[in-house]
């Protein structure tokens, strides 16, 4: 409105005698109102040139016409910013990073529990949105999550998406690597972050993406915790680039293989507290290798013997 009033046009062919400049910029304006309101009927805007509003009738029905679309814009914009202010305004983000080689634990602003394994990341908002609860995990966490049907709960990875209303799981999601969802309380909806397929997973079952985005239930949850929460390790023919890859989170080590071959080895074992050197001389009884230790670096190899 403002643009429109201070336009230079406006004023074009009004003279500056003052005897008749404020008819006639009334004509300009009028005439600048008929162009732009065409709903108008032909002959209400004006009596002739020169002259004012024939009928004043026009003249606050137009000004009610502007009146009210403004009113209806004030309306709208309350409205969206006190009905969806979750959906306008993200707020403000908080970070957690839990290192190799150790454990973290916090609790969200709606009273949910998480405990964080090795080598994990999670995004979370300081106050959650009136309509839902969203936060984005990188690595392995538990959660405990508070109960509230009005909310959802949602757990973002970069390939699979959970929601729950109040339950407890575990949901591992390594970068890389297969995404696993163990259901000890409630029910959790699982599915990939294409949407193409969801499964509903209840307690005492498990589900699982590989790397081909293909989703599917696995075997039962056989406990109420995950055993990494107790410092224990257990491996059920797993290949020894996922024993691997667990071994270098928990004692952050970097692990090498002399060829490709050895990591597709199966192995099955169970480990409490265990350190590392114990973890890698059982590793090479069971799959006959050897490994070789320098620092933080260690090289399993095969021999002839």
């Amino acid at each position: 409105m403002r643009q429109w009033l201070e336009a230079d046009d406006i004023l074009e062919g009004v003279p500056a005698d003052a005897t008749d400049q404020e008819s006639r910029l009334g004509e300009a304006l009028w005439q600048r109102i008929a162009a732009n309101h065409p709903d108008l009927p032909e002959g209400e805007a004006f009596r002739g040139a020169g002259a004012v509003p024939a009928e004043p009738k026009s003249r606050k029905r137009v000004l009610l016409s502007m009146g009210i679309a403004a009113s209806l814009m004030l309306c709208t914009t309350l409205l969206i910013l006190t009905e969806w202010p979750g959906r306008l305004f993200r707020a403000a983000q908080k970070t957690v990073v839990v290192p190799n080689a150790a454990k973290g634990e916090l609790t969200l602003a709606d009273g949910t529990t998480v405990y964080l394994n090795a080598g994990s990341k999670l995004n979370y908002p300081e106050q959650f949105g009136r309509y839902e609860r969203v936060v984005e995990l990188q690595g392995e966490a538990f959660f405990d999550v508070a109960r509230d049907t009005d909310r959802p709960f949602r757990i973002v990875t970069d390939r699979t998406v959970v929601e729950v209303l109040g339950t407890a799981f575990n949901l591992k999601a390594y970068p890389g690597e297969e995404q696993r969802l163990e259901v000890v309380r409630g029910a959790v909806s699982f599915q990939s972050s294409s949407r193409k397929k969801q499964l509903a997973v209840k307690a005492g079952q498990s589900a699982s993406l590989d790397d081909k985005q293909a989703i599917q239930y696995g075997s039962p949850v056989e406990t109420e915790s995950p055993l990494w929460r107790e410092d224990a390790l257990v491996f059920k023919n797993n290949t020894l680039k996922e024993v691997a890859n667990v071994v270098e989170r928990l004692y952050d080590v970097k692990i090498q293989f002399q060829d490709e071959a050895m990591q597709n080895l199966r192995f099955t074992g169970k480990f409490t507290a265990a350190p590392l050197k114990t973890v890698l001389e059982d590793i090479g009884y069971v799959l006959k290798i050897k490994h070789s230790a320098s620092e933080k670096q260690i090289n399993f190899y095969q021999t002839n013997n």
